[in-house]
């Protein structure tokens, strides 16, 4: 949504500045104005009370959609997502097959990441703290989940279940690795973004249309003795069927309609957006 709502280089740049000497020595200074307006603190508070309000109105929602709809609200991602690859790649204006092979390998390496079978490692201070890094660095890119890296790197139960018993000796390094994943990232992410934006969109976009795997709506749990917080990374891909004892199986005109839904929304937030300044609108 960041990169369709042209803020995605802004975000890049704001979190960047967290990490600058200037801003740190204004807050050290209690110059909480001038710390404020480096670090482009109005568009953060804005962006991270939409994230915190999503959290507190939806979550309980779309856990239920989840639990009793899954084809529905599957179908309504996949289709959100899909736009979301066409709009992206369309912000390259002049593919060539440089680029078309960084999307293709971003893609590949994407599909194959989401096929594979969570590990099981013990809680270990120094894998916490890489665990921490490595799940907010998948944030910062589209198409990749910070929870599905825990739950592929076998810690998410752990970190779950840390946060609801307040459990400081696994939540410690796993937020100051999260930090120190941010920081770093976001930084390396805005240098390359600044010096080549088309590449950088190209790879976003091939991350993108690599987690279409993820999010299939015809899934089957073929897990065997895992945690049920686990299983949801042990899913095989399946082929509707068009017919169930000669009929028309329903569910897949409804799973139709829920995507063509999704990719409307997500034209419809396009066009609104164009009509903003997109500083990336150009490439």
């Amino acid at each position: 949504m960041a990169l369709i709502l042209g803020i995605y280089p802004e975000l890049l740049d704001s979190l960047r500045t967290l990490t600058c000497r200037s801003f740190w020595l204004s807050l050290s200074q209690l110059q909480l104005k001038q710390a404020t307006k480096e670090v482009n603190g109005l568009f953060l508070l804005i962006l991270v009370s939409g994230i915190l309000c999503s959290v507190l109105f939806f979550s309980r929602q779309i856990e239920h959609l989840l639990e009793h709809h899954p084809l529905k609200i599957w179908s309504f991602f996949f289709g959100l997502v899909l736009a979301s690859v066409v709009l992206v790649g369309q912000q390259v204006k002049h593919w060539n097959l440089g680029l078309a092979s960084i999307s293709f390998i971003s893609s590949g390496m994407t599909y194959l990441l989401i096929g594979q079978v969570p590990i099981s490692i013990p809680s270990t201070w120094w894998f916490l703290l890489l665990s921490g890094a490595l799940a907010v660095c998948a944030m910062i890119l589209p198409g990749i989940s910070g929870s599905y890296i825990l739950i592929l790197l076998g810690q998410y139960h752990a970190v779950l279940s840390a946060l609801n018993n307040g459990d400081v000796a696994i939540l410690a390094p796993v937020i100051v690795g999260a930090v120190f994943g941010l920081l770093a990232f976001s930084r390396l992410l805005n240098w390359f973004f600044q010096r080549n934006p088309k590449a950088i969109l190209a790879s976003l976009t091939g991350f993108m249309f690599g987690s279409l795997r993820r999010i299939w709506p015809w899934q089957e749990d073929i897990s065997a003795d895992r945690q049920p917080i686990e299983s949801a990374a042990v899913l095989s891909n399946e082929l509707p069927q068009l017919l169930i004892n000669g009929s028309l199986n329903l569910d897949v005109p409804i799973a139709l309609l829920m995507a063509l839904a999704g990719s409307v929304l997500v034209l419809c937030l396009s066009f609104f957006a164009q009509k903003q300044a997109n500083p990336i609108s150009s490439l």
